[in-house]
């Protein structure tokens, strides 16, 4: 099956390409959430060392690593023209990789967004994924399609891209045609994983398949293609990423702060503390060691959450008392948060309460339907 590259190391888009928004007669064409890397509710831009897992929304670092090695990520400002951050991934601790190694840069598209592809059918659509890309280690580069394994059927397709010069945006488009190969569950259709984009950072050699055709298997690179991880202090970077329904590339679809924060937040949300005493919900307490509040989601999220993350929060009854919280977790229901305390002397009051900030603008709530 053909594949197509263009860009800096193949064909030159036209001078309103990719950078251009204007006059594009194309709308939610773009599979692909945070593709510009806009949005970091959980991080707000600071390094995470050692990452295996989400850097900026919807976007993660994967590895499986045992022997050794690290890389750190975080949504930085340098990006090029038309664009304001990227996702920056430096190797903190290079490594020669063990066969079933992997260390990679990946978004996984929910089903309901890729259904219409026909993946898995007699006739699958085109696709071209385009991009930014930067890195200090110019040479061939691995890119991945794959099903995430839905039905226990794993399905791939690798190819490459080439990064020419060292410290450089450059800009990089792949077409390829998708699996026509027929099974029961191999794509998923609504709410579960649809199809997972892949960047290899570094790979093992059981992570290998060849080039430009679908197979069975787990697989996120070409052999001989360019181990990010094998040089140390190396840094890579990428930004722009668009996933359409397309023979070729098009300008990428921008679209508004609030709109892409809301696609984001079907996934994970997070309530940051502004003040001193911030609310985030209202409850009641049965007891002094526990209590239950109502959370309000900001948007339908994915599924009922399946993890919280916080900090210093407090049941707050209003010129009574303040009591901190000390271990939260889901209830039953996605709309609630049921929590648990205990403080030295001090407990919750019986009755209803306002869940809060402590006296902290580091408070946060932070809720993941993940895939």
């Amino acid at each position: 099956m053909p594949v197509s590259i263009s860009g800096t190391n193949g064909v030159t888009f036209p001078d309103s390409s990719l950078q251009a928004a204007a006059a594009s007669p194309y709308v939610l064409k773009n599979r692909i959430i945070n593709g510009a890397m806009v949005v970091d509710q959980r991080n707000a831009g600071a390094s995470v060392a050692s990452a295996n897992g989400f850097i900026t929304d919807r976007w993660s670092l994967g590895k499986y690593d045992p022997t050794g090695g690290s890389y750190s990520g975080q949504q930085v400002s340098d990006a090029p023209t038309g664009f304001k951050n990227s996702l920056k991934v430096t190797v903190t601790a290079n490594i020669s990789q063990a066969a079933d190694q992997y260390w990679q840069a990946f978004q996984i598209i929910e089903g309901y967004n890729i259904a219409d592809l026909g993946f898995g059918t007699s006739s699958p659509s085109q696709i071209t994924v385009s991009f930014w890309v930067k890195s200090s280690v110019t040479g061939t580069y691995s890119i991945a399609f794959f099903n995430e394994g839905v039905g226990g059927v794993p399905r791939a397709y690798v190819t490459t891209y080439v990064i020419n010069t060292a410290n450089t945006w450059e800009q990089k488009s792949v077409t390829i045609t998708g699996d026509g190969v027929s099974g029961a569950g191999y794509w998923g259709s609504t709410n579960t994983a649809g199809l997972g984009l892949y960047f290899d950072l570094g790979c093992g050699t059981n992570q290998q398949a060849t080039a430009n055709t679908w197979t069975s298997g787990n697989v996120r690179r070409v052999s001989g293609t360019v181990r990010l991880m094998n040089t140390s202090s190396a840094t890579w970077q990428i930004t722009g990423v668009q996933l359409e329904q397309n023979t070729s590339a098009t300008p990428f679809e921008r679209r508004m702060y609030g709109q892409e924060l809301a696609n984001c937040q079907r996934y994970y949300y997070r309530s940051n503390s502004t003040s001193n005493y911030s609310p985030y919900g209202f409850g009641w307490n049965a007891s002094s060691t526990t209590g239950q509040a109502v959370i309000q989601h900001p948007v339908q999220m994915r599924v009922n959450p399946t993890s919280i993350d916080y900090s210093l929060l407090s049941s707050t009854v209003i010129g009574v008392s303040e009591a901190l919280i000390t271990t939260a977790t889901l209830s039953g229901e996605s709309s609630y948060l049921r929590t648990t305390l205990f403080t030295s002397g001090t407990g919750f009051t019986t009755g209803f309460f306002t869940l809060t900030a402590k006296a902290s603008t580091s408070s946060y709530l932070g809720f993941s339907a993940e895939l």
